[in-house]
């Protein structure tokens, strides 16, 4: 009985990472201005791109889809006076920010990391939006070439993620040129 339940769950399995994990046939935004770029699905959309970035949004789940999951790069200039601001320091200011529009808002993770060949502060929180949605933020905050990124992936917290794996792949194929 055993065996007969875990081919099926073993085939799901394999199955689901054969289709996450094939970036073969993903499109890939390219952004000279931004000094980067990111891989995404060719399902997923490119949305809002203007000079301070842009967002890749998900399709949706079914038709009872309340909230599409997305990758957003958001490109801040460096202030005037910015030269020492670390990241740590920016991933901190602005969570302080993010925060003041999330209801409950709780932080689940931070750390420094060293990805893209640069530091990065990583910051993992949930809360509720102003429009009711009960979402989860995962952020890398980086300071590159006299700009500021803010990579941020949003889901629906409260159930199960069918795009927690894609959005994960997506954040890690961003490159810096």
């Amino acid at each position: 009985m055993k065996k007969l339940i875990l081919l099926p769950l073993l085939f799901v399995i394999i199955s689901a990472k054969a289709q996450v994990n094939d970036m073969s046939k993903w499109k890939t935004q390219v952004d000279p201005q931004f000094f980067s770029s990111i891989k995404y699905p060719p399902d997923w959309k490119v949305m809002d791109v203007n000079r301070d970035g842009y967002m890749i949004i998900s399709p949706k789940e079914g038709s009872n889809d309340k909230y599409q999951e997305n990758v957003s790069i958001a490109i801040i200039p460096a202030p005037p006076g910015a030269k020492n601001l670390k990241v740590r320091d920016f991933a901190e200011t602005n969570y302080i920010e993010f925060k003041k529009y999330l209801k409950d808002c709780r932080l689940m993770a931070d750390k420094p990391m060293h990805l893209f060949g640069t530091d990065v502060y990583f910051i993992m929180y949930n809360g509720i939006n102003e429009q009711g949605q009960y979402l989860y933020f995962k952020q890398n905050f980086i300071i590159y070439k006299g700009n500021y990124y803010i990579l941020t992936y949003t889901g629906e917290a409260g159930k199960k993620d069918a795009f927690a794996t894609i959005g994960g792949d997506m954040m890690m194929s961003f490159k810096l040129n």
